[in-house]
């Protein structure tokens, strides 16, 4: 199952944001944006790994207002159909839901990560209407 472009409703822990997913290309290259998470818009470039159904990203911008030093975030996520096994015409949410590893000082979202806790969790979900 290909990853589905569009606008995904995310939670980063507990920062609500959209993933557009711009655009998947046969080699698993994928495309898009992290709206209202960081200010200004992340520009992502990730991988998605139609086998293991997985999402892989990595963010490198400054956290809101422009001050402090450049954050890195490691995203990785797995995709969920609700239902498991839709029916022909039936509805279905697509979610991905995984983890965000915050890598050096500080974090890009309202989370501030330490020697203690450097990750957090995250999910996005999509509707398909049949």
């Amino acid at each position: 199952m290909q990853l589905r472009t569009g606008a995904w409703e995310a939670n980063i822990d507990g920062v609500e944001a959209t993933l557009s997913i711009v655009s998947v290309d046969p080699a698993g290259i994928v495309t898009g944006q992290l709206v209202n998470y960081s200010d200004p818009t992340i520009v992502i470039n990730g991988l998605w790994d139609d086998t293991a159904q997985r999402l892989t990203f990595l963010t490198n911008a400054t956290a809101a207002g422009g001050g402090g030093s450049p954050s890195r975030e490691f995203f990785e996520a797995y995709l969920i159909s609700t239902p498991q096994r839709p029916a022909p015409g039936q509805d279905i949410v697509w979610t991905l839901a995984g983890s965000v590893q915050s890598i050096g000082h500080g974090s890009l979202g309202t989370h501030l990560s330490n020697a203690r806790r450097s990750r957090f969790g995250w999910f996005a979900q999509i509707s398909e209407v049949s």
